[in-house]
């Protein structure tokens, strides 16, 4: 690209000198080899400072690990513990895996013990504070209460990038923070693996909860198999242990033992034998053709989302703008996925002149025919996050997004004194709590209460059918809303009291297929494993 010297802005300031910028670029031919040279001379930059400082940066180094060390034996938390006891054995250990790959240190209780007056078992994980990583370990467990300074405008100081991360909450992982100083009989824990699942002999069927991510893997890879496999369509008690609804169950006389283990393998399930599941009725898991479109724009939700399919083994195609003008979907696919982009992108893409033709425009009016006629014919459509508008407004559909979508200047249109029948709820990269219907489908497994990262993200009403754009849509299911108090649980929330009740993903039946919103970010760079079976369901429950 070749750009004039006069064109180049940097965060809104110019081409000027700054303490970030020191040799302002100046302007003209841009090519790939600029970038690659650009990120080598950074690199050995870097290398050289390191090599030729190296005593300093190891003296800063220890420094640094003695002071994280002294905190950690003085000054609250003392230690945050990961109790073996969760919704999700499998997924905690994954967080524990991240916890030690970055360098900090986890141990287990060898004995029980008590913290903060709770007695604990053998058994519980314990990360304590008074290690050189100490830093780390507050920065990745803690909620977060984005700081503010006061008497000033909250909206002028928004975080650049995200208001919280808090990695127990998106993994939907108790975690326990420790306020006061407590002793307990602690191992070192040698780096996690997932383990293999326990297989429970005897009974007619294999029963796995769906309270478990692992379980879609699994279910992934008896559908790949062809073997035949059910899920409860209710919650079912047994040996006290409750199963909830989707739980898989796997006839016995249908998969060998010996097959059943191998596909089960570095899962970490908890597999039981059962004679019944009674109440619940068993319904057929039915195989799947899913498709992810990918625009010939950026997209980062596009590549987590693949990503994460994969870690779980979906299988899956990537189809195009052409693809879907061609029309004709429902031959091919039964399940199609709109990464988070907005309504511009999707049926416009890149202007023409810009780039080659092939990669010109978006899906534009043939796209959304060929889109309608996939869902009626019985197609499910997954719009994620801002997605959502864009099946909203050329779908039909009765449901309407509240919030005002986060733009660098406002629309001419508002400046000229027309507001916007939205509201402005500034969630910059926060996690807020939700509530869930369980018994659906789409949210088979999650729970009562869901943790979502939302980034300025869409939250939805659910209008009166006669109010929609089109007719067809039979049924509005609500699958997670937000409640009447402060749904904040880490990060900042401006203006949340607009959430009340308000809709965070909805179910739409359009004649025989669905259209699922779900109006947050369900993957977050691949961090929130509480939310992916809001992803996850609606293609493996039909």
């Amino acid at each position: 690209i070749f750009i004039r010297p006069g064109d180049i802005r940097v965060s809104g300031s110019g081409n000027n000198i700054l303490s970030t910028y020191l040799e302002p670029w100046p302007g003209g031919w841009w090519r790939l080899r600029d970038i690659v040279e650009y990120e080598e001379v950074a690199a050995r930059s870097f290398l050289a400072t390191i090599a030729e400082k190296k005593e300093k940066f190891m003296e800063n180094f220890c420094l640094f690990a003695e002071r994280q060390i002294e905190k950690g034996q003085n000054e609250p938390p003392y230690a945050y513990l990961i109790p073996e006891a969760q919704k999700d054995w499998p997924t905690a250990l994954k967080l524990v895996e991240v916890i030690q790959k970055n360098g900090a240190e986890v141990y287990r209780a060898t004995k029980a013990f008590e913290a903060d007056g709770i007695n604990y078992p053998a058994g519980t994980y314990v990360v304590p504070m008074s290690q050189p990583y100490r830093a780390f370990v507050k920065d990745l467990l803690e909620s977060k209460a984005y700081p503010l300074p006061p008497g000033q405008d909250p909206t002028q100081h928004l975080p650049y990038d995200e208001a919280s991360w808090t990695l127990p909450l998106q993994m939907g992982v108790r975690v326990i923070e420790v306020t006061s100083k407590f002793e307990a009989s602690l191992n070192l824990l040698p780096p996690v693996k997932m383990p293999d699942s326990q297989i429970e002999s005897g009974g007619k069927y294999y029963l796995v909860s769906s309270s478990f991510n692992n379980s879609v893997t699994l279910a992934n890879r008896l559908l790949k198999n062809k073997i035949s496999t059910g899920f409860i369509d209710r919650p079912v008690t047994v040996g006290g242990q409750i199963y909830p609804a989707g739980s898989l169950v796997i006839e016995k006389s249908r998969v060998e033992a010996s097959k059943m283990a191998t596909l089960a393998k570095r899962l970490g399930l908890e597999i039981k034998g059962v004679n019944s599941v009674e109440p619940a009725r068993i319904q057929p898991l039915t195989p799947y053709r899913l498709a992810i479109y990918q625009p010939w724009t950026a997209s980062m939700d596009e590549g987590w989302m693949r990503w994460v399919l994969e870690q779980f083994e979906f299988d899956f195609k990537v189809i195009h703008n052409s693809d879907i003008r061609a029309g004709q979907l429902q031959t091919n696919f039964t399940h199609l996925i709109l990464p988070s982009l907005s309504s511009q992108i999707i049926l416009e893409g890149r202007k023409k002149g810009e780039v080659p033709p092939e990669y010109a425009g978006g899906l534009g009016p043939e796209g959304v025919s060929a889109l309608n006629s996939f869902i009626r014919s019985g197609g499910t459509l997954i719009a994620a996050e801002n997605s959502a508008d864009f099946a909203i407004e050329n779908l039909g559909l009765p449901v309407r997004n509240i919030i005002e979508p986060r733009r660098m200047r406002r629309p001419e249109s508002q400046a000229a004194g027309q507001p916007s029948e939205r509201v402005r709820v500034y969630s910059p990269g926060s996690i807020l709590q939700v509530a869930v219907d369980p018994s659906r489908p789409e949210a088979f497994g999650i729970g009562e209460e869901a943790a979502i990262f939302c980034y300025f993200s869409p939250a939805f009403e659910i209008t009166k059918a006669e109010d929609a754009k089109s007719a067809s849509t039979e049924k509005v299911w609500n699958l997670a809303w937000f409640p009447a108090y402060d749904p904040l649980l880490s990060g900042i929330l401006l203006n949340g009291e607009k959430l009340k009740y308000k809709s965070a993903a909805v179910a739409c039946q359009v004649e025989k297929g669905r259209v699922i919103l779900l109006g947050f970010d369900a993957i977050h760079r691949a961090q929130a494993h509480g939310s992916f079976k809001f992803l996850f369901n609606p293609i493996i429950y039909r």
